[in-house]
């Protein structure tokens, strides 16, 4: 593209450039006028240092003049076009007196009231603001060191890891085994806290550091309640391993809540003469709950604590979407032959690797919160089939855009409809196989038994076509996070649905809150085994059907029906 000789470019109004604690190879940071952050090479901030010593509009080759060679005009309009894009900088053509202070662009504040509304989908509520009591906070938190408070971390952690291990088949019944109403809202409750303890966390971790979060309260992250610590002003924390700290801070907290859980499980265990009962249950569940998301939050591929720690370690701004286009420049030379740079450096190579990471973990992850939500899901009728079909359409649409932004990425590199055409069969290709893929053919459902007979509960009518006599069920006992099969059955000759009357332990975890009974289909089981518990889950296996059909089936034709 043929560089706009006449462009003239400014700074937005509220933008801060700071310069890197590192002389040489240290990533400079930019302060937008909403308040967030973006990190830059080293170019691009000499780059925006130039911008800002300018107190009106300046054109590209005045640029050029000032930063000297390699730059050139087409290399410095190509950035701040992409600078205009993150808010950085405006076109110097809209300058006029009402929409410029000063002679910069005014940028759209974030906002520091209350209520707050983030692109695309988030609002966020401000409790109190953190930053008022930071002063106070700093020498209380900066008089115990961070390698004592570490150790603690750690120990604690280990400690209860080893304490699971140890109870691990008492574990594994209780997340297998239906809870009291008092230990699931107990749960839940804790939960809660130690989320909000996470986000307070990253806050006292940037106190003791030297800066000094903004906000603190709870927002809708996609319509799912959550809390958040705004922590931004993290990435003005001069050296590496202050900004790790404060992305870990996070996960070390629940790590610890994690193992204070397990140690006190054991002691109660111990007090009641080694039985469980629902405050080990309790304090079993939370310990496991907060292991696993310390898990999760470290995985690198999606933007939570993990991959903010790994990237103020190796300094590099804009790691995931590097690492998602070193993927896909190596997908467009295989599909359509379009040149990139011969992969061939190691640092090139783990890029590749991660963005693949990056592209497919998503996607997994919704895959697997599908397979533990599905029954509970299920169990709600029509609102939990929404739910599962848009997360089905949210997978189909995160694979579609990557093949559209492929195919734009190829016509803009002038490939032939030949070697096009080429690519988009071999993708299609590689989709039917993976929609050819055989899946075992079942239908997931609650089950009761009781003196008036046995019968499968059947979440949705479609479901019931699916199922014959002589067909094997699989009764297990439902938990908040697995299921454990306890005995087995088979489906009766008259196998047509029912009107009955089950308990809600027989859609959802709960052990004992059965009154009132929901009106339910029900078939009827040949038995019951005499080991089996009153109710809980059935799974009946008919064979195997393609992918495709399987989803098509099992999340969309409930829809409708």
């Amino acid at each position: 593209m043929k560089p706009d000789e006449d462009a003239a470019f400014v700074i937005n109004d509220g933008v801060r450039v700071y310069e890197p604690a590192e002389k040489v190879g240290g990533c400079w940071t930019v302060k937008r006028g909403d308040g967030s952050y973006v990190r830059v090479g080293s170019d691009m901030g000499r780059l925006f240092v130039a911008l800002t010593s300018s107190s009106s509009a300046i054109s590209p080759s005045a640029l050029v003049s000032t930063l000297g060679p390699p730059w050139t005009v087409g290399d410095v309009t190509s950035a701040l076009n992409a600078a205009m894009r993150l808010d950085i900088v405006g076109n110097g053509r809209m300058c006029s007196s009402s929409a410029t202070k000063n002679g910069r662009l005014k940028t759209k504040k974030r906002g520091s009231g209350r209520v707050v509304f983030v692109p695309p989908l988030t609002v966020q509520f401000t409790v109190f603001r953190i930053d008022r009591l930071a002063g106070r906070l700093r020498p209380v938190l900066q008089a115990v060191p961070l390698g004592v408070l570490c150790y603690v971390v750690g120990i604690v952690s280990i400690i209860g890891v080893i304490m699971l291990a140890l109870r691990w088949t008492d574990v594994v019944v209780t997340l297998s085994e239906p809870v009291s109403l008092k230990v699931a809202l107990s749960v839940a409750f804790a939960s809660f806290a130690a989320i909000t303890l996470h986000e307070l966390g990253h806050g006292v971790a940037l106190i003791r550091e030297g800066e000094a979060p903004s906000r603190f309260g709870f927002m809708f992250f996609y319509l799912v309640p959550a809390m958040f610590c705004d922590v931004s002003d993290g990435w003005l924390l001069r050296r590496k391993r202050q900004r790790v700290t404060v992305a870990l801070a996070g996960v070390a907290t629940q790590a610890l809540i994690g193992g204070v859980c397990s140690i006190a499980a054991v002691f109660s265990m111990l007090t009641s003469a080694g039985e469980s009962n629902d405050v080990v249950i309790s304090l079993t569940l939370v310990s496991v709950s907060n292991y696993l998301a310390v898990i999760i939050n470290l995985v690198p591929l999606v933007k939570l604590d993990g991959y903010i720690a790994l990237m103020a370690h190796l300094d590099v701004p804009f790691l995931r979407q590097n690492a998602l286009d070193a993927t896909r420049t190596l997908a467009l030379w295989i599909l359509f032959g379009v040149r990139c740079p011969v992969i061939s450096a190691f640092q090139t190579q783990w890029m590749v690797w991660f963005g693949l990471g990056c592209a497919a973990f998503p996607i997994v992850l919704v895959a697997l919160g599908l397979g533990a939500w599905e029954s509970v899901l299920a169990g709600m009728g029509r609102p939990g089939h929404i739910i599962l079909a848009a997360a089905v359409v949210y997978i189909l649409w995160l694979f579609l855009r990557k093949v559209v932004s492929c195919v734009r990425e190829a016509k803009l590199q002038n490939v032939s409809w030949k070697r096009l055409s080429c690519g988009l069969v071999a993708i299609t290709i590689g989709a039917g196989a993976v929609a050819a893929i055989p899946v075992p053919s079942r239908v997931t459902g609650g089950y009761v038994c009781h003196d008036e007979g046995s019968y499968f509960i059947v979440f949705n009518s479609l479901d019931a076509g699916k199922i014959e006599g002589g067909d094997l069920v699989s009764l297990r006992s439902r938990g908040v996070l697995l299921t454990r099969e306890h005995g087995a059955t088979t489906v009766a000759s008259n196998h047509e649905p029912m009107p009955i009357e089950a308990p809600l332990s027989a859609y959802v975890p709960v052990s004992d809150f059965d009154t009132p009974e929901i009106p339910s289909n029900g078939i009827m089981l040949s038995n019951c085994p005499s080991d089996a518990k009153p109710t809980g889950q059935a799974v009946v296996q008919s064979g195997s059907v393609p992918l495709a059909m399987h989803i098509v089936r099992h999340y969309f034709f409930p829809l409708f029906h």
